[in-house]
């Protein structure tokens, strides 16, 4: 089976992530609070210490992308996280801009899909999350049996 090690927080800077701020419950709702100055059009992140909770791209400024919600199954991802102790923490990565044969490449839409697959993010419906995630494992699993060598022995 594949290594099943969740990449975290840790992995994201490593990546060129940067950290601009975290979750926080306010009167049961979530409130993002910032310590980095307006970004726009950029690919963020939600991650903990032991997880990459979510992966998207802003059309405008981050901070307004924040105000707009997310799915059920993010918010209950980052309540969850604060309420068994964890940090949620708000990262940011702007790619660079390119060009090809004078065509500019939107590389936020780009990278936005394989960078929840690389990171394996754990609180996105779309992309690396939802069914494929739920789907992997089972396929593995089954796979590893098929491989076994009692299955071999049987000539299945």
């Amino acid at each position: 089976m594949k290594d099943d090690k969740l990449l975290n927080i840790d992995s994201l800077m490593n990546f060129g992530f940067i950290e601009c701020g975290s979750w926080t419950l306010n009167d049961g709702g979530l409130k993002p609070n910032f310590f980095c100055k307006a970004v726009g059009k950029v690919i963020y992140a939600f991650a903990t210490k032991t997880k990459v909770g979510y992966i998207g791209i802003t059309d405008g400024t981050l901070k307004y992308r924040l105000r707009k919600g997310y799915s059920p199954a993010v918010d209950a991802g980052i309540i969850n996280s604060i309420n068994n102790g964890e940090n949620v923490t708000i990262l940011f990565f702007k790619p660079d801009k390119i060009k090809f044969d004078g065509i500019k490449i939107d590389l936020l839409r780009a990278l936005e899909i394989p960078l929840q697959n690389k990171f394996k993010t754990q609180w996105t419906t779309m992309g690396y999350g939802g069914l494929k995630r739920i789907l992997d494992p089972i396929v593995e699993g089954i796979l590893d049996k098929i491989n076994t060598d009692e299955v071999k022995d049987k000539n299945i």
